[in-house]
């Protein structure tokens, strides 16, 4: 958002209260919508419908760019503002398959479109299954800021925070604690790996809920709580990039993926990343040089994963990597696609 910022637009920010939000710069206007305990993501969205067609109005926007699918019941709300819809993962790649419904919704909602954007070809080619238009429909990732994530970060100020030597190993985690990134499957690693690597801490940054509270019967079972620190949430520009500098490696397994912005922002700062076996990677990182691949759900094989990039075994081309996400991923470019993007539709183009 800061980049339409320095371009000198206005730039006003809808989302949900909650605790666990990152912080706006003050040059963003951040309206805050209540929540309420309703059990259904996508219904419970339309008691909003008149509070964000209020502002939609109040704030004359141009663009009301509405992101994942789940949130786009507010396209209803388009008063001559024109409407961009963002894929994002797992709602189009999951949900509808999950739950048929969803396939009414999108296909209806998807009509208030005036361009479609997402990170991955694979959400573009879910998305257009499910109705999205073929016009104006663009692959655009986040991209990743260079300025904040970079090999140049200095070494050991993560670590110093978490009391970690420089000949400790750290594996880093910080996807999230929905059952899609399995962390079971992680903490289950952690009594395999310590028995070659015993001086290794496993580092778990959440961006929402308590690690422990959730898999202490696990980590209890697995005797491995003296292996394990959970960081809580981190700030993404001033905390993130110092843990991902500090990692001997990052873990990023879920069962579902589309374009990981943290695999990209490790390799940013050219820290080795193991990742599941999805298809996202295969059109942008060659196998067993840029990344380690692991099957899904697959204890043994990840665990020996780790051992091998930490003992040096098994090699990532960090350099190579590097020059891969800083050509094909970056925050700059990428948001160059989107302006270019949002000019055509004021335009009509």
């Amino acid at each position: 958002m800061m980049y339409f910022v320095n371009k000198g637009h206005k730039v006003y920010s809808f989302s949900f209260y909650s605790q666990y939000s990152q912080d706006l710069p003050e040059e963003i206007t951040q309206i805050h919508l209540p929540i309420f305990p309703l059990k259904y993501n996508y219904t419970k969205r339309f008691i909003h419908l008149k509070d964000v067609y209020t502002y939609v109005k109040k704030f004359e926007l141009d663009i009301l760019h509405i992101i994942s699918m789940i949130n786009s019941t507010y396209a209803i709300c388009r008063n001559r503002v024109k409407i961009v819809l963002e894929n994002m993962g797992s709602d189009v790649l999951i949900l509808p398959k999950r739950y048929p419904i969803y396939k009414i919704l999108y296909k209806f909602m998807y009509k208030f479109a005036d361009a479609v954007v997402q990170d991955s070809y694979i959400s573009k080619r879910a998305g257009e299954l499910y109705g999205a238009p073929l016009i104006n429909n663009e692959v655009i990732d986040i991209g990743v800021n260079f300025e904040a994530f970079s090999p140049n970060i200095k070494f050991g100020i993560a670590r110093a925070k978490l009391g970690l030597s420089d000949n400790e190993k750290m594996v880093f985690f910080s996807r999230g604690l929905n059952d899609i990134y399995n962390l079971d499957i992680i903490i289950k690693t952690v009594p395999i790996v310590v028995k070659t690597i015993p001086n290794i801490k496993y580092v778990f940054c959440n961006l929402r809920g308590d690690l422990k509270f959730k898999y202490d019967r696990l980590i209890q079972e697995n005797k491995c709580s003296d292996y394990i620190i959970s960081v809580g949430r981190l700030d993404h520009f001033t905390e993130m990039p110092y843990y991902y500098r500090d990692s001997d490696v990052v873990l990023s397994v879920p069962s579902s993926d589309s374009s990981p912005l943290s695999v990209y922002e490790s390799m940013a700062c050219k820290t080795p990343v193991i990742i599941s076996d999805l298809p996202w990677f295969k059109d942008k990182f060659e196998k067993d040089r840029d990344l380690v691949i692991v099957s899904v759900k697959d204890i043994e094989m990840l665990a020996n994963a780790i051992i091998k990039v930490l003992n040096g075994e098994c090699t990532v081309d960090v350099d190579s990597v590097y020059e891969k996400v800083f050509r094909n991923i970056n925050y700059k470019t990428e948001n160059l696609k989107l302006e270019n993007l949002y000019t055509r539709i004021l335009k009509n183009l």
